[in-house]
C-alpha cells in the first residue's frame, strides 16, 4: 500500500462554505400492489437567499420518479431536477452547470413516485409487500439533499438552524433530518 493522504491549511479564513439542506418524507408507507403511490415533502421557508449548486435525489428499487422545484414567494416555480424513470443504479449528484439562485421566502418541493407492483421488475419482493422508509436497499426512501451557499454566514447559519435544514451522511451544515410534509 502506498497510499499518502496531504492536508494543506489555508492561510486566510474561507469566504464561502457549503451548505446544504436535506428534505424527507420519512413516513413511508407503501401499500403492496399499489404501481402510482404518490409521496410529497418540503422544507420549511427559506431564510435568506440562496445559491443551489447541486441535487442529490435518492429513493430505492420501486422509486419510479421524482421531480424538485424551487416555490418562490411570488408563486414561480424553478426546476431543480426531474428523473422521470428512476433507476437504483443511477442514483448521485446532479450538479447545475450554473448555480441555481433560490429567493428568501422559497420552499423547495419533493414530488416522488413509487411503483410496489408485481409489474415492477426491480420490485424486491414478491410477492409485493408493505414497505416503509428504512435504510436497506429493500427498504425505501424519498429524500433530497440540496448542496448550496449563502451570500453571508448568518443566512448559513440560519438554513442550519432550519427544521429541515439537518442532514445525516450529506455535505456539511447540519444534522440528522426529522420527516417533512407537504
Amino acid at each position: 500500500d502506498r497510499s499518502r493522504v496531504g492536508i494543506y491549511f489555508a492561510k486566510t479564513e474561507a469566504k464561502i462554505l457549503l451548505g446544504g439542506l436535506s428534505i424527507m418524507s420519512k413516513g413511508l408507507n407503501i401499500p403492496p400492489g399499489e404501481a402510482r403511490h404518490r409521496v410529497k415533502a418540503k422544507c420549511e421557508p427559506l431564510p435568506g437567499d440562496v445559491n443551489a449548486l447541486a441535487v442529490y435525489p435518492h429513493m430505492h428499487l420501486i422509486g419510479r420518479e421524482m421531480k424538485v422545484y424551487a416555490e418562490t414567494p411570488d408563486g414561480k416555480q424553478l426546476p431543480m431536477v426531474w428523473v422521470k424513470d428512476w433507476d437504483f443504479n443511477w442514483q448521485g449528484s446532479y450538479i447545475f452547470a450554473r448555480p441555481l439562485r433560490i429567493p428568501k421566502g422559497s420552499i423547495i418541493r419533493v414530488e416522488a413516485e413509487y411503483d410496489n407492483s408485481e409489474n415492477n421488475p426491480a420490485n424486491p419482493n414478491s410477492p409485493p409487500k408493505r414497505v416503509s422508509w428504512g435504510e436497506e436497499t429493500a427498504d425505501e426512501m424519498c429524500l433530497l439533499t440540496c448542496v448550496l451557499i449563502t451570500d453571508t454566514m448568518d443566512d448559513l447559519r440560519q438554513v442550519v438552524k432550519m427544521r429541515d435544514g439537518r442532514l445525516g451522511a450529506a455535505p456539511p451544515g447540519g444534522r440528522a433530518s426529522p420527516t417533512s410534509t407537504p
